[in-house]
């Protein structure tokens, strides 16, 4: 027996992209279902994000939009965000800085970056290597010695490179949120406390449509949800709901940038003998070996890749989604070996000590996520979020929910003119650029753009 529910929105995915949209759509009045095919929140891509909070990036929209997201890790100013103080506790976050190690195999990035924040406001300083020194003083780190992003099994590995280091760009507006699963719990706490109903447990199986515009979708619990509006906020299954959308109507399919679901490890290590990471940590951003770190509560590092050209990358099919191997390969053993190059007396753990989190990214063709609508009529994008949108939770659900606010009670030229997203928490420093968010920057119909193809953007 098929029950008929409607509301009128359903987003599918309820991640923290999922539940911010949710929390934003139901504080203007709109009746929200959230469903999602995990048993619990943030079982997916969420929980098991680093949880950086950064600004550089090599798009000039992206910039504002993290900054404008930043804001919102003030503990008042999230509080005032959820709305409510969730009886699981509230995020904690901490701003310990961040550094982007500059060598000859950051200089690209940073040349793109720098400028972009610069124009935004966002505060950076460039220090030689003597200041970096100085700054980084407490970690134990070789910074006389440059690198090419090498695998062990390279004879050439740990080979020094000419060059070396010049120093880093140290921005202090950069920290971590501990625990990314409370966050999105705050979220789904918020949105909960707003009227937004969520169905767990409960996997989309189709989406209806009638004469080019969605009506609901079939859940495998047997239930039919009617909504005139469906977001598509499922992550690694982003493709699986699509083409679940676009079934018998696949001329109405214009989207040209591309998702797929990518394989990630992140490492965790002691921290070195004499060396307070809990006091001293900073995020490390270092494209000399290839990896990202940042401190971990109990005096631990995180380290995670950032997508060097001699490490492959692992694809994965639809098929495998539910079925992938969450073992820890080689991979890891690469992040961690590089990482010690940097940190000389970084504690190796043996095999059987290894600790880390394999999971899945949604990848967009050019790294850069897509909020956008469809040529299906009510049908929505919130995807190729994964790596490096997590930072943006506060404001995701805030331009998400303007878009398609303004999109459904008429604005029919996006496409042509898109939408703009006015920014609520920040003025621009260089007064010339607009301040707010041009959507068309994360549309689908997008030409690919130029970024970094990494998870920084």
């Amino acid at each position: 027996m098929f029950l008929k529910k409607t509301s009128d929105v359903i987003i599918i995915g309820s991640g923290i992209v999922g539940n911010s949209l949710a929390l934003a759509l139901s504080k203007m009045k709109y009746k929200v279902r959230v469903i999602d095919k995990n048993r619990n929140v943030s079982e997916g891509t969420t929980g098991y994000s680093s949880g950086i909070c950064r600004m550089y990036y090599t798009l000039l929209d992206s910039v504002k939009l993290s900054y404008e997201a930043y804001q919102y890790w003030n503990p008042d100013k999230w509080l005032e965000l959820v709305g409510h103080k969730d009886p699981k506790g509230m995020m904690e976050f901490r701003e310990c800085g961040a550094v982007f190690i500059n060598s000859k195999h950051s200089i690209n990035f940073l040349n793109k970056t720098c400028p972009l924040m610069k124009q935004v406001g966002v505060p950076f300083e460039n220090l030689n290597l003597l200041e970096t020194k100085e700054l980084l003083k407490g970690l134990k780190l070789d910074l006389d010695n440059s690198y090419i992003p090498r695998r062990i099994e390279d004879e050439k590995f740990g080979e020094v490179e000419e060059g070396g280091i010049q120093g880093c760009i140290y921005m202090p507006k950069t920290g971590f949120v501990s625990d990314p699963s409370l966050a999105c719990s705050n979220l789904e706490y918020g949105s909960i406390k707003n009227g937004v109903e969520y169905q767990y447990g409960t996997e989309t199986i189709d989406i209806l449509k009638k004469n080019g515009k969605v009506k609901g979708i079939k859940s495998s619990n047997g239930n039919t949800y009617y909504s005139p509006i469906i977001v598509n906020c499922a992550g690694p299954y982003s493709q699986i709901v699509n083409r679940m959308a676009f079934k018998g109507v696949e001329e109405l399919n214009d989207i040209q940038v591309g998702t797929r679901p990518l394989k990630q490890e992140v490492a965790y290590t002691n921290a070195p003998s004499g060396v307070n990471v809990d006091r001293d940590g900073i995020i490390i951003c270092d494209n000399d070996i290839g990896v990202h770190f940042r401190p971990e509560v109990g005096n631990k590092w995180l380290i995670g890749n950032s997508e060097p050209e001699c490490d492959p990358l692992e694809w994965l099919d639809d098929s495998e989604l539910d079925s992938y191997d969450t073992s820890i390969t080689d991979q890891w053993t690469n992040q961690i070996y590089r990482a010690a190059l940097r940190c000389p007396t970084l504690p190796i753990p043996s095999s059987k000590e290894a600790q880390g989190v394999v999971s899945l990214y949604d990848v967009s063709d050019d790294w850069t996520p897509i909020y956008d609508k469809t040529n299906l009529d009510g049908y929505y994008l919130a995807i190729g979020t994964s790596g490096n949108q997590f930072k943006n939770a506060g404001s995701i659900g805030e331009i998400m929910s303007d878009l398609i606010d303004k999109i459904e009670n008429g604005y029919n030229i996006h496409d042509l003119d898109p939408v703009k997203f006015h920014l609520r928490n920040i003025q621009v420093e260089d007064r010339s650029i607009d301040n707010s968010i041009n959507m068309g920057s994360f549309s689908r119909l997008r030409e690919i753009q130029e970024t970094s193809n990494t998870v920084f953007g």
